[in-house]
């Protein structure tokens, strides 16, 4: 991908939600039920991960031939909530435009906090994480390596935690869209009572007389005042070459003021 600011500024922004997405196995006290979860992410063992809104379903390949059905649910926000988010958004553009280029800027969050929910979960039980493995303790390495690819995810398209919560981002855009300040039309031109189109290319009277130049042409004296460029090699045929041609100008425009 071609980096250019948006995408670069998108691509930050994505971090940062990785990051908080990733606060949830901060409570994993078992190191190495971690670092399991962990290499079964990084060895390609998540098969596939499916976000739909208020779940998250994965499937893990085992050690043998068994693959694993992972499900995380996800708090769904009602929908007067967005509605109250999408009203402070509408306060500045900026939010349209992030959204428009799939972007999630962080303080989205405080909006959302404010209506009275969040987009960032901190507790995994909150999630009611469930596999279909045989592990009694939860989260299973299962668990962990399907939430550590859905932050992957979440960090190539921020997007998806508003939309695992329930916010109908096409909605929001619209209601966005409609929020803008129409553009100001430009005053239109009246012609006068008298105008016509045959005197379009009149003039409203004659023009001004300009008298013939005379005496030294103006680019002489400036050659002589500043000189040449120092790159030019031969200065003194150039330098007569341009002052024949300035004095030939004023030659012919004293003959076209005749």
């Amino acid at each position: 991908m071609i980096a250019t600011p948006g995408n670069q500024r998108r691509a930050i922004t994505g971090r940062w939600w990785q990051q908080q997405w990733l606060k949830l196995l901060d409570g994993v006290d078992d190191r190495g039920r971690l670092q399991r979860g962990r290499s079964y992410a990084r060895t390609g063992r998540v098969i596939r991960v499916y976000f739909y809104t208020g779940e998250i379903i994965g499937q893990v390949r085992g050690r043998g031939w068994w693959n694993y059905d992972v499900r995380l649910s996800i708090p769904v926000l009602p929908l007067d909530l967005w509605e109250q988010v999408v009203a402070d958004m509408a306060a500045e553009v900026r939010y349209e435009a992030a959204l428009l280029a799939g972007e999630l800027p962080p303080d989205v969050d405080a909006l959302v906090q404010r209506a009275g929910g969040s987009l960032l979960i901190d507790d995994l039980a909150a999630l009611d994480p469930e596999c279909s493995c045989d592990d009694y303790e939860r989260p299973c390495k299962h668990i962990i390596a399907v939430i550590l690819n859905a932050g992957d995810v979440i960090a190539q398209n921020p997007l998806i935690l508003p939309i695992l919560c329930g916010a109908p981002i096409e909605s929001m855009l619209s209601t966005l869209r409609a929020a803008r300040p129409a553009p100001v039309a430009a005053p239109a031109v009246v012609p006068a009572d008298d105008a016509s189109p045959s005197d379009f290319w009149q003039g409203a009277g004659p023009l001004p007389e300009i008298a013939a130049p005379s005496g030294q042409p103006a680019g002489v004296a400036v050659l002589r005042d500043v000189g040449l460029p120092s790159f030019i090699s031969d200065r003194r045929t150039l330098s007569a070459v341009l002052e024949q041609a300035y004095r030939s100008m004023q030659q012919q425009a004293a003959k076209a003021l005749d």
